[in-house]
């Protein structure tokens, strides 16, 4: 019995210390992985800003392409319905200097007579209104075609366009 007894507290004593063995690891293997989820997260955080940054950077990029493509619009010009105090709404080429200081227009029907362009400052421009919402607009524009108008406001004059065959 004596043998026995000392041979199953070896075997206890072997366990314990097996068991404080796999304590420890259990134990680092916590700190580990606390260790690892935090490296995750200070992971996921810098791609998130990373990813914010980068859709920033492409934003700007796009809105810079975008601007390029109008400013080139603006130079080129293109064709109106210009709703006017008086008269109804006629086609109007309308369009800017190269600088973007001045928009110019012209009634098409009268463009190839003598009638000189128009000229209006932009750096006095006080307003852009889009939609039907000017008096000028609101007597002549069509409520269908609210997506299609806007207006330039100046201290003492409005240009109240229509952009025409607009869907």
């Amino acid at each position: 019995l004596g043998t026995k007894l000392k041979s199953t507290e070896a075997q206890v004593s072997s366990l314990k210390g097996k068991n404080e063995e796999l304590v420890a690891e259990l134990t680092a293997a916590r700190d580990a992985l606390a260790e690892y989820e935090t490296q995750l997260e200070s992971g996921r955080q810098e791609l998130v800003a990373a990813s914010a940054d980068y859709e920033g950077r492409l934003a700007e990029a796009l809105r810079i392409k975008q601007c390029e493509t109008w400013r080139k619009m603006l130079i080129r010009g293109s064709i109106f319905l210009k709703h006017g105090r008086r008269g109804k709404p006629h086609k109007t080429l309308v369009y800017c200097d190269k600088e973007l200081r001045y928009v110019y227009y012209a009634n098409i029907a009268k463009l190839f007579g003598t009638i000189t362009h128009s000229r209006l400052d932009l750096s006095a421009v006080t307003e852009v209104r889009h939609g039907i919402k000017t008096e000028v607009l609101k007597r002549s524009a069509s409520a269908e075609h609210v997506y299609a108008c806007f207006s330039l406001i100046w201290p003492d004059y409005t240009l109240d366009l229509e952009i025409p065959y607009y869907p």
